[in-house]
């Protein structure tokens, strides 16, 4: 800090320190209170510690970078070697764009005016915190907790349940625990649920739901495998259930297995958010419906990058997501043509 605040000093010419300049000088004061609480040898671990983390961000994306263009050559090979029908591809591509940009027009048209794609407030945007992670797990834990004050009762689990359990005399659910941040020893799951659901026999089912979000952060080594570790140890007899959030909805890398009764469902924000806009309508005379309400539209605006409010559907950033999103209210209420489909 000292070596900094006499290079800021210095009035000999430097682009680097023009560059430093700008930097508001709030930054500066946290730093400093910072350095004084960690002291050298605290600030130096993490220093080396968002190191590592900001090198494994890096290895991913050019990880994927490298996927998408092995992809792109792959396919050139497969129509380099004939004639393709570039010109019939391009008038089937603005005909799907057409029909999609109607079908949205329409669509929009029937949401009632308290929906939160037109809604402009974003329930952590105001703070800053629109893609803080930890401000969306334990937004998720709250509204999933039927003990809270918002009125939700089981809805939302219900929902988030139906839409990764598929199997037969699957039905009603009820939460008995639900934690945010669970120190599981070697690492924290975003949140843990447990609770049951009754078949339709009404035999019980007990289950255990591990949700792990990522948004800008990638996982850490092997950061799955120990949860999944961790809940063979703590299951009690509880069906496991698993879900990865991102904003891609991509596949988990870290849990070091595939098969079908321990893997992590992919899931992206824009499918929660379709999960729970559906569920929301079940609640709507509840205390918690307009935070529900702001969370989503908060979720559209600072994790998908929508542009909200929504004033006309043909300059929606995403037109393809929002025709998802509105189809998907749609089928839930049995009014849907397959026009975007």
């Amino acid at each position: 800090m000292v070596l900094l605040e006499r290079e800021l000093e210095s009035d000999e010419p430097d682009e680097l320190r023009s560059d430093i300049r700008r930097i508001p000088p709030e930054f500066f004061a946290a730093l400093r209170e910072l350095h004084k609480t960690l002291g050298p040898a605290g600030l130096d671990e993490r220093v080396c510690t968002l190191a590592a983390i900001l090198d494994n961000m890096r290895g991913n994306q050019v990880a994927r970078r490298e996927a998408f263009a092995r992809d792109l050559a792959e396919a050139f090979r497969s129509i380099a070697d004939r004639e393709f029908p570039f010109e019939s591809l391009e008038g089937k591509l603005r005909k799907w764009r057409a029909d999609v940009t109607a079908y949205t027009i329409e669509r929009v048209s029937r949401l009632h005016r308290d929906d939160p794609v037109f809604c402009p407030i974003s329930l952590f945007g105001v703070f800053d915190h629109g893609r803080l992670e930890v401000a969306h797990t334990r937004a998720l834990a709250w509204i999933l907790n039927p003990q809270n004050e918002h009125g939700f009762g089981n809805v939302f689990a219900q929902s988030l349940l139906e839409s990764i359990v598929h199997e037969d005399g699957f039905g009603p659910v009820t939460v008995e625990e639900v934690r945010s941040e669970r120190d599981v020893g070697h690492g924290r799951i975003d949140v843990l649920v447990r609770g049951f659901w009754e078949t339709l026999d009404g035999k019980p089912v007990p289950w255990m739901l591990m949700l792990e979000a990522k948004v800008d952060a990638s996982e850490s080594d092997g950061q799955l495998q120990k949860y999944d570790d961790w809940a063979k140890r703590n299951a009690d007899g509880r069906r496991v259930l698993r879900i990865f959030l991102t904003p891609d909805g991509r596949d988990a890398t870290s849990s070091g297995d595939d098969s079908p009764s321990t893997s992590w469902t992919p899931m992206s924000f824009l499918e929660l958010v379709c999960n729970f806009r559906i569920a929301l309508r079940a609640v709507k005379k509840s205390a918690g419906y307009h935070f529900g309400r702001y969370y989503l539209s908060g979720v559209m605006k600072d994790i998908c990058r929508w542009s909200l409010p929504l004033c006309d559907p043909r300059t929606a950033v995403d037109p393809y997501s929002l025709a998802d999103y509105l189809r998907a209210i749609s089928q839930a209420e049995g009014d849907d043509n397959g026009v975007a489909q």
